[in-house]
């Protein structure tokens, strides 16, 4: 059916739609159209569905044993392969290689078409081959009586091999793990390996775009580079023509002063290669502050160099360690802008340059993070290193591209951004020093730390530019020391804890664990609260809550204890033990500074249908948060969501950091770089592959993402106007906070922000636990089929 003639099949009910509208005195051109496309655009996706599903091509029990997180989910498998399965390049039936298919035949791409249906309705007649093991002359060959077209032949190759009279042409499927769990596994032997086959993480990437959303999860790539990444470093050879080109355009204009500190130089030859890199910079005025054991001092005074450079040595105790070359370093600058360098690194010529193009194209940002070349000879010279960072190299075996956008949750847990090549404002600098504890100071911190300390609470660009040449790689392994910059906030957050009675609620069987819980940093918590307005948002918090009382009780105490403004609270119990029934009766009336309802359940209605009970008693033209009732919230939680709405005006979902304990067996599935033995947020995650784009509101700290677990969510009332409560008929239990990210996005064109400035821990799936081990059946009916029975309605 073509186009126009299913518009005229949707004109009537559309035009109603409108009438309506108007008859409510409520029309709105603009939502209107909005509303229109929106159906247009479903009407698409059901034929593409209805297609697909007419082929024969479709295997349905072949794609649920591959691809088990799709039965989870519990979504028609033919509805996911057309809306997110071919994107992804799953195979819909054992011999059609989806992700190949496209590769070889870009015009589909461009088309848009599903490429299954493309080869029913014209691959197979024009001779494209289903995979590339398998081609058409071969299945000619093998059933010379069928005629070629319509998918005939590849049914025919599929009816043999179901009856056993071939094997099967696709990878063996994985009976017991997630696709994306093995998808996550790959990345993470990528990780640990150096590379596989090709030094692409496969299938998570096909240009800059797509590799800067899971950067973060699978730096650095090694070479040989694949032809994928050698778009992201062809990208990133753009990025710098560019900026040298703003350079350009400003030369006539005086610069900032730049101050390169160099440290850590323990030997001449370390020194020598490191001060050549230095020496060939393009950009002026620039001092080098460089420490120089007093065993090795031979200059006694400042020198002035080529191109105005200034040399400024600094002498240091021979036993001086590198972090304290560094603080003396600094002491002596007197740079606006400061470049960080050591024994490892050598900046490329262009590197000053294109730093400073940077914080003028970016005039909030008071820190650049760039991209690295690894290379794991430790002879590279300054020569070397022009080759290193130019298309020249990009065959060569021993390199690697080191490059993730910062945020403070994922540094905290391994040290993706190192101090080597960071560039940051002398000012901001000297302000984050002055922040530390009392008990520490710079020379105490490693690198990894020092980089923690110096980017809390700044405002940090991450830039696609290869700034340099990083020597012996391997000395940037993030490893977990003993002391951590957390211990005052780990302290203060335990005390407060024992204070208001949580720690004895918390699970018994892991002290340790809950003990290392701890706040953000000052410096983080103020940066969440600054533009929050006065008086703030009505807000409503809602619980679902199903047993689980221990973690109840501290969900229910941190929220008390660390909500500053009034709210209301909303527990929804879905038919819990009479002691779950009777804490939440004597809650009810004890609350003082907080309103708090509860809604007591006579049976188990599911995750979904209690949120919308909560909504349906929420204060009037009040926001919605929705809370897992075995999180515990942080200090300034909910004054970092409403923030972001005054930030942001088109957000409409606006998602905090979810932590997971240490050891949490989740952990390397979200991130498979991940040091488990360290709290990782998880609302971050290449397991939901959510991160739209990480640049988009960079000058302001947050993240948009494309999907958030309903774990912990703020929704704007202006949302909940729009598309309304959560759908419990399409996902009683889970899947309803997928569909309504998809509506807050594509229907009412709202953004869904996540903000590091908020924290929370959990303890994931207690309720669902519970339920397993406590009614099998009802677990099954809920949380396996996920289905809603119409006669379970609450009256």
């Amino acid at each position: 059916m073509k186009y126009p003639q299913l518009f005229q099949r949707a004109l009537p009910s559309l035009t109603r739609l409108q009438s309506r509208l108007r008859a409510q005195h409520a029309y709105d051109l603009r939502l209107g159209v909005k509303l229109i496309s929106g159906s247009l655009r479903r009407l698409s996706a059901d034929r593409k569905v209805a297609a697909v599903r007419s082929s024969g091509l479709f295997d349905r029990d072949y794609y649920l044993q591959r691809y088990p997180d799709v039965l989870k989910a519990g979504m028609d498998p033919v509805v996911h392969y057309v809306l997110y399965g071919a994107n992804e390049g799953r195979w819909p039936n054992a011999l059609f290689d989806t992700g190949w298919y496209l590769k070889k035949n870009p015009d589909v791409v461009i088309t848009g078409e599903n490429p299954l249906t493309h080869y029913l309705l014209r691959g197979e007649e024009e001779g494209r081959a289903p995979n590339a093991e398998l081609s058409l002359e071969h299945l000619r060959r093998s059933f010379p009586e069928t005629t070629p077209g319509h998918g005939r032949l590849l049914k025919e190759k599929l009816k043999h091999q179901r009856a056993g009279h071939s094997p099967s042409m696709s990878p063996s499927a994985k009976p017991s793990e997630s696709a994306l769990q093995e998808t996550a596994t790959k990345v993470r032997n990528f990780i640990e390996k150096g590379r596989t086959k090709s030094s692409t993480a496969p299938g998570l990437f096909r240009d800059f775009t797509e590799f800067n959303r899971v950067a973060p999860f699978i730096s650095p790539l090694a070479s040989p580079f694949s032809e994928e990444s050698k778009r992201v470093l062809g990208f990133m050879q753009a990025e710098k023509r560019d900026l040298l080109k703003q350079a350009a355009s400003q030369q006539h204009t005086p610069g900032p002063q730049v101050s390169i500190i160099v440290s850590g130089c323990d030997n001449a030859q370390d020194v020598s290669e490191v001060m050549e890199s230095v020496r060939r910079q393009s950009y002026s005025p620039v001092e080098i502050v460089f420490a120089v054991p007093n065993a090795e001092r031979q200059v006694s005074a400042p020198v002035d160099g080529a191109h105005g450079m200034h040399f400024q040595p600094v002498s240091v105790d021979d036993s001086a360690t590198p972090q304290e070359q560094r603080a003396l370093c600094v002491e002596q600058a007197r740079g606006e802008w400061l470049l960080f360098l050591d024994s490892h690194t050598l900046p490329a010529p262009y590197a000053v340059s294109a730093l400073v193009a940077a914080t003028i194209r970016n005039p909030w940002a008071q820190a650049i993070v760039s991209a690295r070349m690894a290379t794991r000879s430790p002879s590279c010279t300054a020569d070397d290193c022009n080759r290193l960072v130019s298309p020249e190299a990009w065959d060569d075996d021993g390199l690697a591209l080191e490059y993730a956008w910062y945020t403070p949750a994922m540094l905290e847990n391994c040290c993706t951004v190192p101090m080597g090549f960071l560039f940051i404002q002398r000012a901001h600098f000297l302000a984050a020093m002055q922040a530390l504890p009392q008990t520490s100071s710079i020379v105490d911190l490693s690198d990894w730390d020092a980089a923690k300390s110096l980017l809390y609470g700044a405002r940090v660009k991450s830039v696609p530019l290869i700034a340099g040449v990083i020597r012996r790689r391997d000395s940037y392994k993030a490893k977990q020391l003993a002391k951590t910059f957390n211990d005052s906030e780990r302290q203060a957050f335990c005390s407060i804890l024992n204070g208001r009675a949580l720690l004895p609620m918390m699970p018994s069987d892991s002290p340790e664990k809950v003990a290392s819980m701890h706040t953000l940093p000052d410096s983080l918590v103020e940066r969440g609260r600054h533009a929050r307005a006065t008086p703030t948002r009505l807000c409503t918090v809602i619980i679902p809550s199903y047993e689980c009382l221990p973690y109840l009780k501290a969900c229910i105490a941190s929220v008390l204890t660390f909500t500053e403004n009034k709210i209301k609270l909303v527990v929804v119990d879905n038919d819990s033990s009479e002691a779950v029934k009777d804490y939440l009766s004597a809650l009810e009336q004890s609350a003082t500074h907080h309103d708090v309802q509860v809604i007591l359940n006579d049976r188990n209605y599911g995750f979904t249908y209690a949120v919308n009970q909560g909504i349906e008693v929420a204060q009037q033209g009040s926001d919605i948060v929705l809370l897992n009732n075995d999180a515990i919230v942080t200090p300034g939680w909910l004054d970092a969501m409403q923030a972001v709405i005054e930030e942001v005006p088109e957000a409409g979902i606006v998602v905090p950091r979810q932590t997971l304990l240490a050891g949490t067996k989740t952990m390397r599935v979200h991130n498979p770089r991940c040091d488990a033995s360290v709290e990782l947020d998880v609302n971050l995650s290449v397991h939901h592959g959510n991160i739209l784009d990480p640049d988009m509101y960079a000058s302001l700290g947050f993240i948009a993402l494309r999907f958030a677990p309903f774990f912990c969510v703020y929704l704007t009332r202006e949302l909940i106007d729009i598309i309304g409560p959560l759908d419990y008929e399409s996902g009683p239990h889970y899947r309803s906070d997928q569909l309504y990210c998809e509506a807050a996005r594509r229907i009412a064109e709202k953004q869904i922000i996540y903000t590091p400035f908020s924290k929370l821990y959990h303890f994931l799936q207690q309720s669902t636990t519970e339920l397993k081990s406590t009614d099998k059946a009802e677990y099954q009916e809920i949380f396996v089929r996920n289905r809603w029975r119409p006669s379970s309605q609450a009256v």
